[in-house]
C-alpha cells in the first residue's frame, strides 16, 4: 500500500487477481477486503514482473471504475446535503434562491471556484433550490459523471469528502 504523493489521502493497494496484480485505489489506508468492497474506487492494472523497467504504464483508459463505490457516493452526497454537512452549498443555494444546483467534483479548479459550470464528467449531480434552501430529496446524481478523468480521481468539497470518508470506513 502506498499514499499518492500528489493527493494525500488517496492510496493505492497491490491486490492480486486470478489473471494479474492490480491497484485497489482508495480513500482508505485500510487495504479492501476484496477488490468489489465500496471502499474501492476503482482498479488500475499493476506491472507483473515481467514488466518491470518497461513502458507499460497505466493509463486514464486502464481504469476500471467501481459501481459499488459510485452509488455509495451518490447515496453520501444526498445524505449529507440532508444533514447540512456542506456550509458552502448552503450558501451557493441562498445564492441560486429557486432552480437546481449542482454539486460539482473539486478536481477542476475551475469548476471548484464556481467560475464555470463543470464539465458533464465533474458533475457529480443536481439539487432542486427553493427559497434558498436545498431539497435533498431532489438530488439526482449525474449519469455521466466520472470517478476518474484526466484531472484526477473523485475529490468532493472537503465536508462531503469527510463524510463520504466516514461512511466508508
Amino acid at each position: 500500500t502506498f499514499e499518492e504523493p500528489s493527493r494525500p489521502g488517496l492510496f493505492y493497494h497491490l491486490v492480486q487477481t486470478h489473471t494479474r496484480p492490480v491497484f485497489a485505489v482508495s480513500l482508505l489506508e485500510t487495504a479492501p477486503k476484496s477488490i468489489n468492497s465500496a471502499t474501492v474506487i476503482g482498479l488500475l492494472p499493476a506491472p507483473t514482473e515481467d514488466e518491470l523497467g518497461t513502458e507499460s504504464d497505466a493509463t486514464l483508459e486502464d481504469f476500471k471504475p467501481n459501481p459499488v463505490f459510485r452509488e455509495l457516493l451518490f447515496k453520501s452526497v444526498k445524505d449529507g446535503l440532508a444533514r447540512g454537512v456542506d456550509d458552502g452549498l448552503a450558501t451557493l443555494a441562498k445564492t441560486v434562491r429557486d432552480g437546481w444546483l449542482h454539486v460539482n467534483d473539486e478536481r477542476n479548479e475551475a469548476a471548484k471556484t464556481g467560475d464555470r459550470i463543470g464539465s458533464p464528467d465533474d458533475i457529480v449531480g443536481s439539487v432542486c433550490v427553493k427559497e434558498g434552501k436545498i431539497i435533498p430529496d431532489t438530488f439526482e446524481p449525474m449519469p455521466s459523471y466520472r470517478l476518474c478523468t484526466p484531472d484526477g480521481v473523485v475529490r468532493l468539497s472537503d465536508p462531503l469528502m469527510a463524510y463520504l470518508i466516514e461512511r466508508l470506513k
